[in-house]
């Protein structure tokens, strides 16, 4: 499963790796997309399982309200984010 990870720079690394034991993939969203091709990247970041929001920052709140809006979760600390099922 893959989730956006809404996340400071700071801390990135520490919470990619915890989805990842988790059995996610961290899809970060990189600080530098030039405002004209965010609605086009946006689309492809809303079909991911969810958003995990580290941050109170007003641009990743925003991001976080899209999931909300059609229906995915949103958790707002890694305590939250169910560990995904092992295969088997």
């Amino acid at each position: 499963m893959k989730i956006v990870l809404l996340a400071p720079p700071s801390v990135e690394a520490h919470y990619t790796a915890s989805l990842l034991v988790r059995g996610f993939t961290a899809v970060t969203i990189p600080p530098d997309v030039p405002s004209l091709d965010f609605p086009m990247l946006m689309q492809d970041y809303l079909k991911h399982d969810g958003c995990l929001l580290i941050s109170d920052d007003p641009h990743s709140v925003e991001i976080a309200d899209q999931f909300v809006l059609i229906g995915k979760p949103v958790w707002r600390c890694l305590a939250e984010v169910p560990r995904v099922a092992a295969p088997g």
